[in-house]
Formats: structure tokens, C-alpha cells, sequence
């Protein structure tokens, strides 16, 4: 054999765990000794195919499986080389985390491995603009955002680099991925990148993050599991298949009939399929947009809540009907214009 990837592992109880696992998920591999090059790991590897490392991955990380390391094995001029794989590339950036990411920590850890480090913060690239959430600046090497979101200005992205990166990311961008201007989107993103920089925006980004706190606050009152424990930014994760025996996807048709939109969204070691899912997420900044306060939210959170713990019965979705309508009738936004 030329060359074989194998994982070795902390202890033989994690590798005889991750064999049980592999052969339930019918993953070809082989259970062989840890190889003399690789030092410190118990006597028992896995050996698998390359193209089947996604997958390890995912179950390792899954199932909690502690490893010392993944190495591809080959020979060169006829001697027995042992290379540790590490990625060229670390992502930070999430959908559906309530909690500060810490971005200096993450960089460290990336360059201490040669890998370069990318940050994705388009949901929160209002709050670290408005000063209230840690920047990904001067850490990342790429950093990219979308200008909607919780910057509230149209849709589009933006990529953004340092020096020696950005020659082939333009390459890569135009013309191969982009087409014409939009001039219009262009001037929107001027518009918003002229109204992030004024004080009536960062106060806008204070309260997204205290009308979340609100909601939190109530969510905990009702009995309500939340992911991470709560939340530092806008928005929640709600484990709804704890917390009420329903799915997120349940979750969210309950709130679609009472006029309130939230989204089903995995939770980490979600037992339900994807599509289904345990978690229920719920942000702030729209309405916070239209004007909602603290109390606004905590009426919010507590309508939710009669409406996932009860019975699904005609009486309560008109009663929570009237209350959603009650909230919106307080902050119209334009004039002759009703909201539901």
C-alpha cells in the first residue's frame, strides 16, 4: 500500500467506541495497531479511505469521540513518512449561535496550524459594526457579511481581505461568479453603510440585544430549554422537543397560523432529521426595526409560549390571533397601511 489515512485515538475505549459506531454506519474501514511514528495515542487506529473523512468526521463530532489526530501514512524513497492532516482553512461563523464567538482565540488556533482563518458574520455584522458584539478585525485573513440581516440594508455581500488575498479573490469573484452592477444595490449599501455610522444605529444594536435578553427571560420563566444557555446577541435557540415534546418544524407551523415567523433550526445533537429538527430559532431585529422595547418581546416570547405548551385547539390560536395583532397595531410604520 502506498499510502493509508488513519485516526488514532486518546484511549482504547474511545477507538473500540468509534469501531462500533463505524460499523453501525457500515463505513469501510479497517481496526489495525497504532503505527511506532505516532506517539502518545493507545495501541488501536482506524484505517479508512480518504474520501470517506466528511463522513468520519461528522460522526466523530456527532458522538463526542475523543482522537488524538488523523494522518495520512505513505512511503518516500522508500521510507515510511507520517504526515498529520490539518485543514487549510477555519470558519467562524454561524446561523443560529446566541453567544459571542471569540474571534482572537479561533485565529490563534487556526494560524498556530497554518491554516488560514475566515470569518462569515453575516448575521452579526450589525452588532459588531454598532460596537456592541467582538469584531473579526484585525484576526481574520477574509472576512465576508451580507448587507441585509442585522445591518437592515438591502440584499446583497460583501467580501472583505487583507492585502495579499485579494488579487485572487477577485479573480475568483468576477467574472466568474458575478455579473453586472447593480446600481441601485450599490446605492442602497451606500445609504446603509452611511447609517450604520450614526449614533441612532448603535442604539438600534443595544436594544436588538436587550429585547433578545427580554425574551430570554420569559422563555427561562416558561420552562423553556435554550441552547448555549441563552443569548448575548439577537437571537435564540429554543429546544422545543425538550421543552414541549414538539419539533421545530411543528413549532414553527404553530406560530406561521398566529402570524409570527420563526424558523425550525437543528440543535447540536439533534436526534430529529434536518428537515424536521428539535430547535425552534427566534430573532429580534426586525421588529426591534418596527419599534419593539423589551416589554414588546416579553409579550412576544409569552404568546409563543401559550402557543407551543397548550393543546392545538381553535380557542388558542384566536386568542394569540388577537394578541400578535395587539402587539402590531402599536407600531405601524407607514401611514394608511394595517397591519395584521
Amino acid at each position: 500500500m502506498n499510502e493509508m489515512y488513519i485516526i488514532s485515538f486518546n484511549s482504547t475505549h474511545q477507538a473500540i467506541k468509534c469501531d462500533k459506531l463505524f460499523g453501525k454506519n457500515e463505513m469501510d474501514y479497517t481496526v489495525l495497531p497504532t503505527p511506532r511514528e505516532i506517539t502518545q495515542s493507545c495501541g488501536m487506529s482506524i484505517a479508512f479511505a480518504i474520501e470517506d473523512i466528511d463522513n468520519i468526521k461528522e460522526i466523530i463530532n456527532q458522538n463526542q469521540i475523543e482522537y488524538k489526530g488523523i494522518y495520512k501514512i505513505y512511503k518516500q524513497d522508500g521510507k515510511k513518512q507520517v504526515e498529520e492532516i490539518k485543514p487549510k482553512l477555519v470558519v467562524a461563523g454561524a446561523s443560529a449561535y446566541s453567544r459571542t464567538i471569540d474571534f482572537e482565540f479561533m485565529a490563534k488556533v487556526a494560524h498556530d496550524n497554518g491554516a488560514l482563518f475566515m470569518v462569515d458574520m453575516a448575521h452579526i455584522a450589525g452588532l459588531v459594526a454598532a460596537g456592541v458584539h467582538s469584531s473579526p478585525f484585525p484576526y481574520a485573513d477574509i472576512v465576508t457579511t451580507t448587507t441585509h440581516k442585522t445591518l437592515r440594508g438591502p440584499r446583497g455581500g460583501v467580501i472583505m481581505c487583507k492585502k495579499e488575498f485579494a488579487a485572487d479573490i477577485d479573480r475568483a469573484v468576477f467574472p466568474g461568479m458575478q455579473g453586472g452592477p447593480l446600481m441601485h444595490i450599490i446605492a442602497a449599501k451606500a445609504q446603509c453603510f452611511y447609517e450604520v455610522q450614526q449614533p441612532e444605529f448603535k442604539d438600534y444594536a443595544k436594544q436588538i440585544i436587550k429585547n433578545a435578553k427580554a425574551m430570554e427571560k420569559v422563555f427561562k420563566e416558561e420552562g423553556f430549554r435554550l441552547v448555549a444557555g441563552g443569548t448575548d446577541n439577537h437571537l435564540l435557540l429554543v429546544d422545543v422537543k425538550a421543552s414541549c415534546g414538539i419539533s421545530g418544524k411543528k413549532a414553527q407551523r404553530l406560530l406561521d397560523e398566529i402570524n409570527i415567523t420563526a424558523n425550525k433550526n437543528a440543535i447540536p445533537f439533534d436526534t430529529e432529521k434536518p428537515f424536521k429538527a428539535s430547535g425552534l430559532r427566534v430573532g429580534t431585529p426586525a421588529m426591534t426595526t418596527k419599534g419593539f422595547k423589551e416589554e414588546d418581546f416579553e409579550e412576544v416570547a409569552r404568546i409563543i409560549a401559550y402557543r407551543l405548551k397548550n393543546e392545538e385547539t381553535d380557542e388558542i390560536k384566536e386568542e394569540c390571533l388577537k394578541r400578535v395583532a395587539k402587539l402590531t397595531e402599536k407600531v405601524t410604520m407607514y401611514s394608511n397601511i394595517k397591519y395584521i
